[in-house]
């Protein structure tokens, strides 16, 4: 990254999908699976996106695909106007990413359809309750029961019991 030859996009990402949220850039930014390895510069996205928006998209390809740089044409640092983005070669890919693109993602990193909390007892000592919640490490919904207990110390333990 350090040198300049290694700033230049190689993938090019075609944006088809109403951007009109920050959320939907985070969204954008879940996509990492289809974008794929290497350095995205994502095009057909409008030259005015708020700072908000910019760090939702950086914080999610973190999360799905560890990015070390992207581009937005004349929006982000490297990317002004004039820049050549790919550095006069060729992308090594082209991916779209649609509507439906990202109507799939939302449904892949949100917790099932009953997302249910249910407190199964509390005491003096704490919470026991049954929690789903979508896991990114197995790639799906899955539910557990946890105790939830206060902690002078170091604020709340929590305790996976595994029933």
């Amino acid at each position: 990254m350090l040198l300049q030859e290694n700033r230049f996009a190689d993938i090019a990402v075609h944006v088809d999908a109403k951007m009109e949220s920050d959320f939907d850039y985070a969204v954008l930014g879940l996509c990492g699976k289809k974008i794929g390895k290497g350095i995205p510069a994502f095009l057909g996205l409008p030259e005015k996106i708020s700072t908000e928006a910019l760090i939702a998209l950086g914080a999610e390809l973190n999360v799905s695909g560890s990015y070390d740089l992207y581009h937005i044409p004349n929006v982000t640092a490297e990317a002004a106007h004039g820049f050549d983005l790919f550095g006069g070669k060729a992308p090594k890919r082209e991916v779209t990413i649609t509507q439906s693109d990202l109507e799939q993602t939302l449904e892949a990193f949100s917790p099932s359809a009953d997302g249910s909390i249910e407190y199964c007892g509390m005491d003096s000592r704490g919470w026991i309750c049954r929690i789903s919640q979508y896991r990114m490490d197995i790639g799906r919904a899955e539910s557990e029961t946890v105790a939830l207990m206060p902690d002078d110390y170091v604020g709340v333990n929590v305790k996976h019991l595994g029933l």
